[in-house]
């Protein structure tokens, strides 16, 4: 682990990222959360082990900035190392998952905007020949990916 914890979690959050990376998984970016929520906790003064409702409620309202689905995995990995800890005989806390919104919303070129993307690349001249073979596959590419979308444009209309 790159981190040191230290926290009075530290040792179960240890044994619960080697348990899970025993079974195959890398749990990075969890080690990561772990060590904020480390943090967290010793910013809280947090002395006896076991997730308790209130501390749950915290690290779920922590940072108003962040996404829907990162907040939704921050407390995925809480609940993770709570249940982790009722099975090791520590009585935690279970929070309920806030919603995991999904608010992307992909951008449909037009024909004219893909004519002009294509028109660009096609009287793109280069010296070099590192650049030829990038702008021919993303021509390719791009023109089947974009010929299927249409395709099935059509068939719903």
């Amino acid at each position: 682990m790159s981190k040191q914890l230290q926290g009075v979690y530290a040792p179960y959050i240890k044994e619960y990222i080697d348990f899970k990376r025993s079974l195959g998984f890398k749990y990075k970016t969890e080690m990561t959360l772990f060590g904020l929520f480390d943090e967290f906790t010793i910013k809280r003064a947090e002395k006896l082990v076991g997730i308790t409702r209130d501390l749950a409620e915290a690290w779920r309202e922590l940072n108003l900035n962040e996404s829907s689905s990162y907040k939704y995995h921050r407390c995925v990995c809480l609940n993770q190392l709570a249940s982790y800890l009722c099975k090791v005989g520590i009585p935690s806390y279970l929070m309920q998952l806030p919603p995991n919104k999904n608010v992307f919303t992909p951008y449909i070129f037009s024909r004219a905007e893909v004519y002009r993307i294509f028109s660009a690349c096609d009287t793109m001249v280069s010296k070099k020949k590192e650049w030829t073979q990038p702008l021919l596959s993303f021509r390719l590419f791009s023109a089947c990916c974009i010929q299927q979308d249409y395709e099935s444009m059509k068939l719903y209309l």
